[in-house]
């Protein structure tokens, strides 16, 4: 009776306001855990993990678990429905395995601070599990409806939140920063299977490695792992001093799984100091609009591989080699026209390169697009073919506005190219190109000029 006449008094008005069914409160080193309507003691011991862990065993379904103080406990299994409301900071023990492993749907995680203590973790047990949150069901089992909000982590040697097996996950409001810094390509949310991933107002900060990997979101597709990740959604983020890409879908040793991952989102989000901005190595139906990049080591937006099908929009892009780089996939194109990429209405400034690049791939629109003060302004180059480029505004790059090197049956029409250092339009090589209804002029060599062009010119104005 003694401890919990001293709770009450220490936190009288949480207690009669909370509702909480379990509350867990440290009193001169030892975690007791109290159920809060009888105001029975659960558990109580110096070893806070064996707390933790009689607090869930002992909830009901839908119960709010309630934290207050700091901790230091191990690996704590999540297998039921229950609300775990961290009021205080939680620090793991050992650095090892995942501080919180979620195995049932209906979790929810809200408020607190995490710290993985990863300077525990010598470099002979460095793994991708060392995180703060494990989300996994199974392939015949997915875990459904898992919330984790407003819940700053940092210091975690491994992945941070690694989603498998999981649906109608939701990441909102968080502090994601200073982790991964051990470990090689370690990030912020791994996805390794699931669908319905939200990820929204949370914020990633210096997550990089000595040799400068990590990610902010990544998601894996390969046939390494059956990778099924579909229906992504990253939004109103900020990521600051990522090591390799705020967000980017990768691959291991072989070719992507299917068409996977399917249907991601990434938009209205701020990328500062990262080497690349996003970087998408496989995917389909893949839409990258409104995001604000700036500050890359190399390129704002990197396309390539085994992407089937994308759109790239309306984003500001002040990068460091090129603005948007498009790359090597025309191989993996089916021949369905509805098939394609499409580049439109971006804003691209001072790159070192070009501000638009697209290389080996095929039926790829550029189209409404401001490319002002880069090395190139765009730059068709590798034997594609069906590319249009419409209706762009080019000006003030340092050398060619638009450059074409190896096109065939492709048009470059309506758009306003002005005050380049170099030609407006320079065709090296083509195959059934048209230039046509462009305005040409102010370019310090010249409007349009390349081999073969007499009969591909038509009414543009210089």
């Amino acid at each position: 009776m003694a401890i919990q006449k001293l709770y009450v008094d220490l936190f009288p008005d949480y207690w009669r306001t909370s509702g909480a069914k379990i509350v867990i409160v440290k009193i001169r080193g030892e975690a007791f855990a109290l159920h809060g309507v009888s105001k029975k003691v659960i558990a109580h011991s110096k070893d806070h993990t064996i707390v933790f862990r009689e607090a869930i065993n002992k909830a009901d379904v839908g119960d709010t678990i309630v934290v207050n103080g700091e901790f230091e406990i191990e690996t704590v299994e999540v297998n039921k429905p229950v609300k775990i409301v961290i009021n205080g900071i939680i620090k793991h023990k050992t650095g090892l395995n995942p501080l919180f492993r979620i195995t049932a749907s209906g979790v929810r995680f809200k408020g607190g601070k995490l710290d993985g203590n990863a300077q525990l973790v010598d470099q002979s047990h460095h793994s991708l599990y060392n995180c703060a949150f494990h989300i996994r069901g199974s392939e015949t089992n997915m875990i459904d409806n898992i919330v984790i909000e407003g819940v700053e982590i940092t210091n975690f040697e491994g992945h941070t939140i690694i989603v498998e097996y999981a649906k109608n996950v939701s990441i909102v409001n968080c502090h994601i920063h200073d982790t991964g810094k051990q470990n090689y390509g370690m990030d912020g949310v791994a996805i390794h299977y699931g669908n319905n991933i939200r990820i929204t107002n949370t914020v990633f900060e210096n997550i990089r490695s000595p040799d400068n990997y990590g990610g902010g979101v990544e998601i894996l597709a390969s046939t390494d792992f059956p990778n099924k990740v579909e229906d992504v959604v990253i939004e109103k983020c900020y990521f600051n001093n990522i090591g390799e890409f705020a967000v980017g879908i990768s691959f291991l040793t072989n070719t992507p799984y299917e068409d996977y991952p399917k249907g991601v989102r990434i938009v209205n989000n701020t990328i500062i100091n990262s080497k690349f901005g996003i970087y998408i190595r496989a995917g389909r139906e893949i839409y990258i609009g409104y995001n604000r990049i700036v500050k890359t080591d190399e390129e704002g937006i990197m396309i390539r591989e085994w992407v089937r099908s994308f759109t790239v929009e309306s984003n500001f892009i002040k990068a460091g080699k090129k603005g948007i780089y498009v790359v090597g996939i025309k191989d993996n194109i089916s021949g369905d026209e509805e098939e394609r990429g499409i580049i439109v209405g971006n804003e691209i400034f001072k790159c070192a390169e070009e501000g638009i690049r697209v290389e080996y791939i095929e039926r790829v629109k550029v189209i409404g697009n401001v490319v002002n003060n880069n090395k190139i302004g765009i730059h068709l180059y590798g034997w594609q073919y069906y590319t249009d480029v419409q209706n762009n505004i080019v000006q003030k790059n340092s050398v060619d506005g638009i450059k074409v090197e190896n096109v065939g049956y492709s048009i470059i029409t309506g758009n306003i190219i002005v005050d380049n250092g170099g030609y407006g339009i320079n065709v090296l090589s083509h195959h059934n190109l048209i230039i046509k209804n462009n305005v040409v002029r102010n370019n310090s060599s010249g409007s349009i000029t390349g081999t073969d062009t007499t009969d591909i010119v038509r009414d543009n104005k210089t």
